[in-house]
């Protein structure tokens, strides 16, 4: 189990979450590419599709990414109906990020009874991304634990290179949240990159876990195609049960009213 303040950590997580102290058991983390929430028309049927899928998993705390800075935050806000509401859970965004015209932000959703503070760009490194990592500090007061929980959406860029440089900075990048606090890190997000890619290493050579590697992105078909969206934590051993998000509808379905990737979810300690 997590370690509690004054306590050798002992197990920690990564859409990145830097954890500390203990975490309550069966803390239920998900992420997801929401496929620019906000833009269009179809913003009801993410919510209902998004809501459904994290109710059903018992959700706690979710980072998800493609929330445009115009109409996002309202599209966090319904998929929060969807899973009791903003008196259960809290919807947050962070500040939009991007080059050229096109700006994305990262959106948080977290149960009440852990405390989340205001997103946070990343203190270093943050050059060296397209659209660098946000962190949330958690705390859960029942018990005095915190973490960072650290969102991410690799650039997809025009050839794989560019997607690697950035995941090899990541582990630097992450470290720059903890600092000198003695806190696990949790990330989660869209690496657009499976984690047997070369450009892991230096994450898995600073102690850190990484899953699940299954195929996650989906094709105009609607046919799973790439293992892009993934968990990275810290220490190795410190999630469990990383896989799918069940989208409680056919492939095709979510690809059309949905996004076009399937969500992924862990549990930690």
């Amino acid at each position: 189990m997590w370690s509690r303040s004054g306590r050798r950590l002992v197990s920690a997580l990564a859409v990145s979450v830097a954890l500390s102290a203990s975490i309550v058991a069966q803390t239920t983390i998900v992420s997801q590419n929401c496929l620019h929430l906000g833009w269009g028309q179809k913003t009801a049927s993410k919510a209902a599709g998004i809501g459904a899928a994290s109710l059903s998993a018992s959700m706690d705390v979710m980072v998800l990414q493609e929330v445009m800075p115009k109409g996002g935050y309202n599209g966090l806000v319904d998929i929060v109906n969807k899973i009791g509401g903003l008196g259960t859970y809290t919807a947050q965004v962070g500040a939009p990020y991007g080059k050229g015209s096109y700006r994305e932000t990262y959106g948080f959703i977290t149960r009440r009874t852990y405390n989340a503070g205001a997103p946070v760009a990343a203190p270093t490194n943050a050059g060296s991304f397209s659209r660098p990592p946000d962190g949330v500090l958690v705390t859960i007061p029942s018990n005095a634990t915190q973490f960072w929980l650290i969102n991410y959406h690799a650039v997809f860029g025009k050839n794989i290179a560019i997607r690697q440089a950035e995941v090899r900075v990541m582990a630097q990048a992450a470290a720059g949240f903890t600092g000198v606090q003695n806190v696990a890190l949790l990330i989660g997000g869209d690496w657009n990159l499976p984690t047997t890619d070369g450009a892991f290493q230096p994450l898995t050579t600073a102690g850190f876990g990484l899953a699940p590697n299954v195929l996650s992105s989906l094709n105009p078909n609607g046919s799973r195609s790439s293992a892009y969206d993934h968990f990275a934590f810290k220490p190795s051993n410190g999630a469990s049960n990383a896989q799918i998000l069940p989208p409680l509808m056919s492939d095709a379905s979510w690809r059309t009213n949905v996004s076009d990737h399937l969500g992924v979810q862990c549990r930690v300690p």
